[in-house]
């Protein structure tokens, strides 16, 4: 059973992980996630035809599909032995892209995945309208279940992801923006989803609340994890490996926890130097390149991949209540897989 180290020094990139050690993680679920690929395409399929195109063009560039897998290693872990997981991984799925296409709306940005954001391939207003849709739909398809706890949490999940995303704009560019801040962005924008797919599996398997609590609040601290780690690779990740550029949340004014860190280190002159450029607005390369200089010293990258590993640390006791499994040694090794990743 691999262990989360926090106390050893660690580098602001750590070696990506082979292809091959993720599909590892997945193969006691590798039925299910070829169910997921099919249920996509046929919820894509019964749309109109230009929502069947472009929903199809939007779902299937993949990526690590890490949401709906936590669904389905969750369901399974608890005992869940039957197929309703597979329609609702595709649920969290399909609401996690309509996030994607607003957020990459609101950052105007032009690279999702390697490929041209939706913006740029059908235009805003079509965005809007497409996350939108992928959005209702989900949680239309989410009352379908005869248990209403499940369309609640997915409501609840997508309701705070945008109050996340709101209070992200309402901080950005400001240099004042404390760690408590940041904490409670990233755990309404991403921290929610990963909770309520997680507790859904504890759902469908019947089990007690508690378990279920337990399993919503490994999911909401993994989801802080993978989301520290994401901030600390806009500022050091490979945009190919990433699929879209880099400093792109510092081209947005997003003061995330490496620049936290930076300017609660620095020396008074430094503090009020990096905090003027934050505040300029005017991202230009030479500026890009001052403030990378900062948060690439002294460690605080280090210290932003320490304090992810502590955040998972803490996500896995919630694990030790449910039996030894595949599935479990699978999700405590997908923890592992996140603080390493560079991609």
């Amino acid at each position: 059973m691999p262990d989360i180290a926090i106390s050893a020094p660690l580098s602001g990139r750590a070696a990506e992980p082979s292809g091959s050690d993720i599909q590892s993680i997945y193969a006691p679920i590798r039925t299910d996630l070829e169910r997921l690929e099919a249920e996509i395409g046929r919820l894509s399929e019964s749309s109109p035809p230009f929502i069947n195109a472009a929903t199809s063009h939007l779902l299937r560039n993949s990526g690590k599909r890490l949401r709906p897998a936590l669904v389905i290693l969750s369901s399974r872990m608890a005992g869940y032995r039957g197929k309703a997981h597979v329609l609702l991984s595709a649920l969290v799925e399909i609401i996690h892209t309509a996030s994607l296409i607003h957020d990459d709306l609101i950052d105007n940005a032009a690279l999702r995945r390697g490929e041209a954001t939706s913006h740029l391939r059908w235009g805003p207003p079509i965005s809007v309208l497409l996350g939108d849709y992928l959005y209702i739909e989900a949680l239309r398809l989410s009352l379908e279940f005869e248990d209403k706890r499940i369309s609640k949490s997915l409501t609840q999940a997508t309701a705070r992801m945008i109050e996340g995303v709101l209070l992200e704009y309402e901080l950005s560019h400001q240099p004042a923006t404390s760690e408590e801040n940041y904490l409670d962005i990233i755990s309404q924008k991403t921290g929610a989803l990963f909770a309520a797919g997680c507790s859904i599996g504890g759902i469908l398997a019947g089990q007690p609340p508690d378990r279920i609590e337990e399993l919503s609040r490994f999911g909401a601290r993994f989801g802080i994890a993978f989301q520290m780690i994401d901030d600390l690779l806009d500022f050091v990740g490979d945009a190919k490996a990433l699929g879209k550029p880099v400093l792109l949340d510092l081209g947005e004014g997003r003061v995330t926890l490496p620049l936290i860190t930076a300017l609660r280190r620095a020396e008074p002159a430094q503090r009020e130097r990096l905090a003027s450029l934050i505040q300029s607005r005017t991202y230009s390369p030479a500026v890009q390149a001052e403030i990378l200089a900062f948060v690439t010293s002294d460690g605080i990258l280090d210290e932003t991949r320490r304090k992810a590993a502590e955040w998972m640390k803490e996500s896995l006791p919630f694990l030790d209540r449910f039996p030894d499994s595949v599935y479990k040694e699978s999700l405590r090794s997908l923890a592992a897989f996140i603080l390493d990743r560079t991609s």
